[in-house]
C-alpha cells in the first residue's frame, strides 16, 4: 500500500509540474532533481571508495538543469579542466585526485544532462515528456508482472537477479503498444499511430538499459535502493533510471528524425 500511496502522490506531482506550473517553478523542480540525484550518486560512489568533489558537482548539475540554453558541451569541457585543478589542490592525495574528479564528472553527465534533454523536450511539448514518462512506466509495470507470471530465464543474474527475458518481452510489448495509444490521442498531430511503434521501442530499450545500469551501480556499491527519499520505492535513481537513459533518446528523435 505504502508504495502504492507514493506513486500516485509522485504521479499528481508530475502531472501538476508538466502541464500547470510555470517555467520558473518546473525548471526548480528539475534542478531539485539533479540536485537529490547528484546526492545519491555521489554516496554510492564514496561506497566504491571513490569521494566526490561535491560542491562542484552540485553547482554543475543545478547550473545544467537551470539554463537550458548553455551549450552543454562546452560547460562540461570547461568543468572537467576546472574539476581537474581543483582536483589536484585537494587534500585526498594526488592518488586520490583523478578518481575524484571522474566520478563528479560522471554524476553531473550520468544525472543532471538527461534532466536537461528532458526538459528541452518539455520545451518542445509538454505532451512528448508525458510520453516517455508512459512508455517507462508501461515498461516497469509489465516487467514486473510478466516476470512473476512467466519468468524463467535470468536476463542478467549479475546485475539483478529477478528480472527476467520474458519480463523484458513483456514491456517490450506493452510499452510500444502503450505509446502508441498515447500517441494516437494526445500526439496525433505530430505522428501517425504507426510512426509511434518506433520511438516508444527505442525508448523502453533505452529504459530498460538504464534500469540495468542502475542495478550494476547498486550492486557494485552493494546496497540495495540508490536512497529512502520516496517509501516503497527507494531514491530518487530508483525512479529516474529508466528516463536517465531514455530522455535523450527522444530529444534526439525529436531534433534530428
Amino acid at each position: 500500500m505504502k508504495r502504492v500511496l507514493t506513486a500516485l502522490a509522485l504521479a499528481a506531482c508530475v502531472l501538476g509540474l508538466v502541464f500547470w506550473a510555470p517555467p520558473v517553478v518546473f525548471g526548480a523542480a528539475v534542478a531539485a532533481l539533479a540536485a537529490a540525484g547528484l546526492r545519491e550518486f555521489y554516496a554510492l560512489a564514496e561506497r566504491y571508495g571513490i569521494r566526490a568533489l561535491a560542491a562542484p558537482g552540485y553547482a554543475a548539475g543545478v547550473l545544467t538543469a537551470l539554463l537550458p540554453q548553455l551549450d552543454l558541451s562546452l560547460l562540461l569541457t570547461v568543468f572537467t579542466l576546472a574539476l581537474l585543478a581543483a582536483g589536484f589542490r585537494g587534500r585526498g592525495g594526488l592518488a586520490k585526485s583523478l578518481p575524484a574528479a571522474a566520478v563528479t564528472l560522471t554524476g553531473v553527465v550520468y544525472v543532471a544532462a538527461p534532466l536537461l534533454w528532458g526538459r528541452l523536450v518539455h520545451r518542445i511539448d509538454p505532451y512528448w515528456l508525458l510520453f516517455v514518462l508512459v512508455v517507462n512506466a508501461a515498461g516497469d509495470i509489465a516487467a514486473l508482472y510478466t516476470g512473476k507470471a512467466l519468468g524463467k530465464r535470468p536476463l542478467a543474474p549479475r546485475l539483478s537477479p529477478h528480472k527476467t527475458w520474458e519480463g523484458a518481452i513483456g514491456s517490450v510489448v506493452f510499452s510500444t503498444l502503450a505509446g502508441v495509444v498515447y500517441a494516437n490521442v494526445f500526439l496525433a498531430s505530430y505522428l501517425s499511430p504507426a510512426e509511434a511503434a518506433a520511438p516508444a521501442l527505442a525508448l523502453n530499450i533505452a529504459g530498460q538499459l538504464g534500469d540495468l545500469a542502475e542495478s550494476a551501480l547498486k550492486r557494485g556499491a552493494g546496497v540495495k535502493d540508490s536512497g529512502k527519499l520516496l517509501p516503497g520505492h527507494g531514491g530518487i535513481l530508483d525512479r529516474l533510471d529508466a528516463f536517465l537513459f531514455s530522455a535523450p533518446v527522444l530529444y534526439a528523435y525529436l531534433r534530428y528524425l
